[in-house]
């Protein structure tokens, strides 16, 4: 159905995946999907290196990879990924991009220093309705919220809001 929805689309098309709640899209998979004439990239999501490492050597100037696990993203530049994506990037941009720009300057140990950083301390705030939610959406809204970064908390139907406790 991937190539019935690129044959019938004018505009180009990413495929993306998510190895939280989609069914697993090996490299074989996307390789397919790679030889379908609309299809540009892939937002490949996943937490698992080995698989991430297998589609990121797909990419090439017709075809791009992003990720989107922040905990892995110094591990995805390592792979010569050229961009990824998250949801905590709405909160933590400043020290993202502090890991981006060290890795980028070739300060290898000072982007591994700051991703150790944001995986054990700044990823690490509490998240009562994460057992509801998965992602942090609830949470990161309030935060900008409260900040008045965003004008409302309010999140998809997908997602709960947090309680008065919470």
């Amino acid at each position: 159905w991937y190539k019935m929805l690129a044959d019938n689309s004018e505009k180009k098309l990413w495929a993306y995946t998510s190895g939280n709640w989609a069914q697993r899209m090996d490299a074989k998979f996307i390789s397919k999907i790679k030889d379908i004439n609309n299809f540009e990239g892939v937002k490949y999501s996943t937490s698992n290196i080995v698989d991430l490492q297998e589609v990121s050597l797909l990419q090439d100037e017709n075809f791009q990879v992003i990720s989107a696990v922040i905990k892995t993203f110094f591990s995805a530049l390592s792979l010569g990924l050229n961009a990824s994506t998250s949801i905590e990037g709405m909160l933590f941009y400043d020290h993202i991009n502090s890991i981006y720009e060290c890795f980028k300057n070739n300060d290898l140990k000072g982007a591994l220093k700051l991703q150790n950083f944001l995986n054990t301390e700044l990823l690490t705030y509490p998240s009562p309705a994460a057992k509801d939610n998965f992602l942090r959406s609830s949470e990161i809204k309030y935060i900008l919220f409260k900040n008045n970064i965003i004008y409302s908390d309010d999140v998809s139907l997908y997602y709960r809001k947090l309680n008065v406790s919470e």
